[in-house]
């Protein structure tokens, strides 16, 4: 009789246990319809998200504070909201920026602990028509690129962050990693004439093999200074300037932004040996 009793409590825990599993890898199926998504998220859960196709996913500073993001792959993405906040709007742009999806992300205790498909019709339908004309064709978004990948990424991180909306510029292969812009502890720039600087991370992208990263560098020194690249620390293929001239602290000019391409991520780079120089 005993021995029947634990076997009825293991079956009784096998199923729930079973049960729990079948919950946790719950999958809600969403439909994109060209209107923002709401997405409720349980607090200190990670849902996964999967998109119909490679994304940028911009994800608003605001965001970043209460929730952590990851983005392993250009169409998948998992997010963990560590607190409870109202809906922000995140918007993901497909790699030839043709489609935008946008997401209503809020967090609150009760939430389902869900993971979310979204699927578009259209991509679906342009497949079918388009299957048998490209059939065994793979194409290399850098054999579309007009100008070397240096240019090409430069010109389209420098044109999103600061040409209008309208301009928003276009690039295949070209996908911003999630992170927010905050203040670096660093030591980028080698002192010419006693001067400091202060840096704030403004975003990173990855694309044709490389990372960009964009650094705004602010002049802490009263007096103007003349930036020289080679004094830029880390390993870095290619350095370009926004302008290289830098009022003094506190004026309309005290500031620039700094493009850095290298093999590596920017943590990475900036703490490794520079052989170019």
């Amino acid at each position: 009789m005993k021995s029947k009793s634990i076997s009825l409590v293991i079956t009784v825990l096998i199923t729930v246990l079973t049960l729990c599993a079948s919950a946790s890898a719950t999958v809600v199926r969403l439909v994109h319809t060209d209107r923002p998504i709401a997405l409720p998220f349980k607090v200190e859960h990670e849902h996964r998200f999967m998109f119909p196709e490679p994304v940028n996913v911009d994800v608003p500073a605001q965001l970043t504070q209460v929730m952590h993001s990851l983005q392993p792959t250009a169409q998948l993405v998992y997010w963990t909201p560590r607190s409870v906040f109202e809906s922000i709007r995140v918007i993901a742009r497909s790699l030839d920026n043709a489609r935008v999806y946008l997401l209503d992300i809020r967090s609150t205790e009760d939430a389902s602990a869900v993971d979310y498909r979204l699927e578009n019709p259209a991509l679906v339908v342009n497949a079918d028509h388009t299957a048998a004309s490209h059939a065994g064709e793979i194409s290399s978004p850098m054999a579309n690129a007009k100008n070397p990948y240096q240019i090409e990424l430069t010109r389209y991180v420098s044109q999103l962050l600061y040409a209008p909306a309208r301009l928003r510029p276009k690039a295949l292969g070209i996908r911003q990693l999630p992170v927010a812009a905050e203040a670096l502890n660093v030591n980028l720039l080698n002192s010419q004439k006693g001067e400091t600087y202060r840096y704030r991370l403004l975003g990173q992208w990855r694309g044709y093999g490389h990372h960009i990263t964009a650094v705004e560098v602010i002049n802490q020194s009263p007096m103007t200074v003349e930036l020289d690249l080679r004094r830029v620390r880390g390993n870095w293929i290619a350095i370009t300037a926004q302008h290289t001239w830098l009022g003094r602290v506190n004026s309309l000019e005290d500031r620039t932004t700094l493009y850095l391409i290298s093999k590596a991520p920017f943590s990475q780079a900036s703490e490794e040996l520079a052989y170019g120089f």
